[in-house]
C-alpha cells in the first residue's frame, strides 16, 4: 500500500550516522557510493513502509488474541482492532465513556486532525468489556495489578511474541481495522466517520482495499468499445493487422 510518502523518503531520508559517513569516504567512493547510498535510501524506505502498513489478517488476528497473554493486553487488542482508535486514546478510556447498556464507548473529542468517535462496541468486545468491568478496581479500563497502564509496549510486544508474528506495533492494529472495513465495502464517509479521519485520508491510504475501488471508472472504460467514436481492434487477427500496417 502507498501511503504518499515512500518517494519523498526513498529521495531524502538517510539516517544521520550513515549521512556523516557518506561524508567523510565520498572522495574515495565517487559515483559509487552516491549509488551505494541510493540503494541503501530504497531498502530504508520499504522497511519503513512495510512496517507502517502492516495490517493482519483475521486467522493473524485470532493467534493475537488467542495467545497466552495478559488480560489487559488481550482486551486493548481488542478495543484498538474493533474501534480503530489510536492507542494512547484507549489508554487513556475510563469506565464513565463506556455505556454497556446500549454497547458504545465515546472516545471523548480529538485534536486537531486527529478526530474520535462514537464506536459500537461489535458482540465480542462488549462482552469481554462486560467481564472487565465486573473485576475492575480503578475507572482506567486498562488496568494493570490495580494500576493504570502508561504504556502497552511491554504487553503487546510479548503477545506479538506469543503469537508468532512478524513486526505488528499497536497502530498496525487501527490499519487493520481500516482495512478490515473497506474489505467489507464500506462507503468512504462512514469508515472516516468510524475512524474520525477525513474522507480525502481515508480514500488515499486505504482506498484500494474496497471492492469497488475505481470500478466505475473501469467500466466506463469497458462501455467504450460500444460506442460510435471509439473503435479498437479486438482480436489477434485486427492486433496483428495493425501492427502491420504500422
Amino acid at each position: 500500500m502507498s501511503t504518499g510518502g515512500e518517494g519523498w523518503l526513498a529521495e531524502h531520508f538517510v539516517p544521520p550516522a550513515m549521512e556523516q559517513s557518506s561524508k567523510s569516504l565520498s572522495r574515495f567512493g565517487g559515483h559509487s557510493l552516491s549509488a551505494k547510498r541510493l540503494k541503501c535510501r530504497r531498502s530504508i524506505c520499504c522497511v519503513i513502509s512495510r512496517q507502517r502498513d502492516k495490517w493482519l489478517s483475521k486467522a493473524e488476528a485470532d493467534r493475537l488474541l488467542e495467545a497466552e497473554i495478559d488480560e489487559h493486553a488481550r482486551l486493548f487488542i481488542m478495543l484498538a482492532l474493533y474501534s480503530g482508535v489510536r492507542f494512547g486514546v484507549i489508554l487513556s478510556l475510563t469506565w464513565q465513556q463506556v455505556d454497556l447498556v446500549s454497547g458504545v464507548i465515546n472516545f471523548g473529542r480529538g485534536t486537531g486532525n486527529k478526530g474520535r468517535a462514537i464506536v459500537p462496541m461489535v458482540p465480542d468486545l462488549h462482552a469481554a468489556m462486560r467481564i472487565a468491568v465486573g473485576i475492575r478496581t480503578t475507572d482506567s479500563v486498562i488496568e494493570y495489578r490495580d494500576k493504570y497502564v502508561k504504556s502497552i509496549k511491554t504487553g503487546f510486544h510479548m503477545s506479538v511474541t506469543r503469537a508468532g508474528l512478524g513486526h505488528v506495533t499497536p497502530h498496525s492494529l487501527r490499519h487493520t481495522c481500516a482495512t478490515w472495513l473497506m474489505m467489507k465495502g464500506m462507503p468512504f464517509e462512514m469508515v472516516a466517520k468510524f475512524l474520525g479521519n477525513s474522507v480525502e485520508m481515508i480514500e488515499r491510504v486505504y482506498g484500494h482495499h474496497s471492492p469497488d475501488w475505481l470500478r466505475r471508472a473501469a467500466e466506463a472504460l469497458s462501455g467504450l468499445s460500444d460506442s460510435p467514436e471509439f473503435s479498437v481492434p479486438t482480436g489477434p487477427e485486427s492486433l496483428s493487422a495493425r501492427f502491420r500496417k504500422t
